[in-house]
């Protein structure tokens, strides 16, 4: 049903996007869309988490959604240059405030793990990573525990 949701969504902007025939945002929009279909699974890949390749894909949408911006403030005659520097710096802040979050969570290997079976608890490579951890840390029965709910979920 996401999946189905997801699709309706990117056709529709697709579609929106192709009929004002922008030619900065259509060129933005397909850089994303582009950069972004060897991580969409069409085709199963070896490396489920690849979170990794989607920087290519963001230049694409930061060109779209920046000239979004520049239309926003066209039609509503907002002053762009102020507009974008309060945009910028509340993108910039809310990426820092997650950025340094984030960080918490590669402290070392057990706080990575812990936080990825918190987010994820059915994901039999964070059980096994983190049973890993168990074991380096010489708690061997933690880590049995571990792989075993991991094998029972693969």
């Amino acid at each position: 049903m996401r999946s189905l949701l997801s699709l309706e969504l990117i056709a529709g902007i697709t579609f929106g996007i192709w009929r004002s025939w922008n030619r900065k945002l259509l060129f933005g929009w397909f850089w994303f869309l582009i950069a972004l279909a060897p991580t969409m699974n069409i085709y199963p890949i070896a490396n489920p988490i690849a979170e990794r390749y989607l920087y290519f894909p963001l230049v694409g949408g930061v060109l779209a959604i920046s000239e979004c911006f520049r239309l926003v403030s066209e039609r509503w005659s907002v002053h762009f240059p102020k507009f974008t520097i309060y945009i910028g710096i509340l993108v910039l802040c809310t990426f820092s405030i997650m950025t340094s979050r984030r960080n918490l969570d590669w402290k070392n290997s057990g706080s990575l793990w812990l936080q990825a079976t918190k987010v994820s608890p059915m994901s039999s490579r964070a059980l096994n990573g983190l049973g890993i951890f168990y074991m380096e840390e010489k708690d061997p029965l933690r880590a049995i525990l571990t792989f075993k709910k991991a094998l029972a979920i693969n």
